[in-house]
């Protein structure tokens, strides 16, 4: 059998060539260039193969030395594959995303300092579906639908002809239809909620004395993450450790994590969970912000209350043989009771020396606790929990504290950014609960060592 090319064209030179043409007339040719897999990606508008113009080839590999690759397209699924690396064999699984985007109606994207778990919701017009292949509505009909839980929602921003903006991936826990409504809804959270709120340990809940960097890389994989999508710090600590069987993955691992000083765990919006200290260069680092009244910022929320606040401060031991008092100002104009202390206790063997730095350093930081301030502004979707919020104005700048929640909302009624920010907290030191908490060093009671 002999095949005749109408289009011939040179793009590159490697092995194992292969080629998908892409229902939105894209098309992405791959190839094994020194053990790499790469691809290249062209617009096939109409079908004219012509002289294309290839993007810069990009590299696409997960592995090394890799031979006989192969893919083929499969009709309103996606793409299946396999090559061959050493002894391993790979099976490649590609879904095909369908783009929801013109039928977007609001949507909005959480995130809490307190939780790794972030949240989104979602409204879309669930109009007839346009394909003619696909009976009922586009989003969620009596009998199929696209937002069915467990599906992976992937939020972009494009301004204009800009490159996509990554906003996160979430996955469905709840989706909401009502015969003849015009619109339908779903809500869900990250992968860290999916993946390791909703998984327990069950039989695996032992586990051998061992670095716990291995541990926590153990539960991840355990629990689906992929193994590509993992960046653990290394950590000389070693335990083992005892879980309650009911135990869910992710309350495991923070459990593992107060064997380290400032350790956490969080995910970026590529899907990649990190693990490590607050210092490791993984993290998305923290930044600075400033606002303009009566410009950035549309409206503005002041909760104050003395709750959390103190007059003074008292580090000590079990037994008071070593304890520092110190006194703390407070904002002006609030009347605080002169004896109203809150006492942290440190580990036995703690230095007067260094109880006192422990206490100075409370002080200062209970100056400013107290206060919580909330803002609605025009859509921000780089701002951090953990970043820091100064607000200018007439007299000046002022140290506002840490933004410790943030909400997106984006869709037909515009694009905003709300954020909270808490008053004890400061960039590069925490907020005054992860100090104390760093200070008291609270140990894990599943910890098991090798001798017992």
């Amino acid at each position: 059998m002999k095949l005749n090319f109408i289009e011939i064209q040179e793009i590159d030179q490697g092995e194992y060539p292969d080629l998908l043409h892409f229902f939105n007339n894209e098309a992405q040719v791959f190839f094994i260039k020194d053990g790499r897999l790469y691809g290249k990606i062209t617009e096939v508008p109409y079908g004219e193969w012509d002289n294309r113009n290839f993007e810069e080839k990009k590299d696409i590999s997960i592995d090394q030395n890799i031979k006989y690759f192969g893919i083929e397209s499969m009709s309103g699924f996606g793409a299946i594959g396999a090559y061959k690396t050493g002894n391993i064999h790979r099976l490649l699984i590609y879904e095909l995303q369908i783009d929801i985007s013109p039928y977007l109606d609001n949507a909005s994207i959480q995130y809490d300092i307190n939780s790794p778990v972030s949240n989104f919701e979602l409204t879309i017009e669930n109009i007839e579906n346009p394909d003619p292949e696909k009976k009922g509505n586009i989003g969620i009909s009596e009998h199929e639908s696209y937002l069915i839980p467990g599906a992976k929602i992937n939020f972009k921003l494009r301004m204009g002809d800009s490159e996509d903006y990554d906003l996160g991936g979430f996955y469905i826990d709840r989706s909401n239809y009502r015969v003849l409504s015009h619109t339908a809804n779903c809500s869900g959270r990250n992968l860290i909620g999916k993946a390791l709120k909703d998984q327990s340990f069950d039989e695996g809940h032992l586990l051998n004395y061992n670095n716990i960097h291995e541990h926590i890389r153990e539960i991840l994989i355990k629990a689906g993450v992929s193994p590509y999508s993992i960046s653990i710090q290394a950590s000389s600590v070693q335990a083992g450790y005892k879980f309650n069987p009911s135990m869910d993955y992710l309350c495991g691992i923070e459990d593992i994590l107060k064997s380290e000083s400032n350790w956490k765990i969080e995910e970026k919006v590529d899907g990649t969970i990190i693990v490590g200290s607050i210092d490791y260069g993984v993290f998305e680092t923290r930044g600075i912000y400033q606002f303009r009244r009566n410009k950035d910022i549309f409206s503005r929320n002041i909760v104050r209350d003395d709750m959390e606040s103190y007059r003074r401060v008292c580090v000590h031991d079990r037994d008071f043989k070593v304890h520092v008092y110190k006194e703390v100002q407070t904002y002006q104009g609030w009347n605080l009771r002169g004896n109203k202390t809150i006492y942290i206790p440190i580990p036995e063997g703690t230095s007067e020396s260094d109880a006192n730095t422990y206490a100075e350093n409370i002080v200062k930081q209970l100056e400013y606790v107290g206060k919580v301030e909330s803002f609605t502004g025009p859509f921000r979707p780089y701002l951090l929990v953990g970043d820091e919020a100064v607000i200018i104005d007439d007299r000046g700048g002022k140290n506002l504290g840490l933004i410790t929640q943030i909400r997106h909302r984006f869709g037909k009624g515009g694009f905003y950014t709300e954020f909270t920010v808490d008053s004890g907290g400061r960039i590069g030191q925490g907020r005054l609960t992860d100090y104390i908490g760093k200070i008291t060093q609270e140990k894990s009671s599943n910890r098991i060592y090798d001798e017992e």
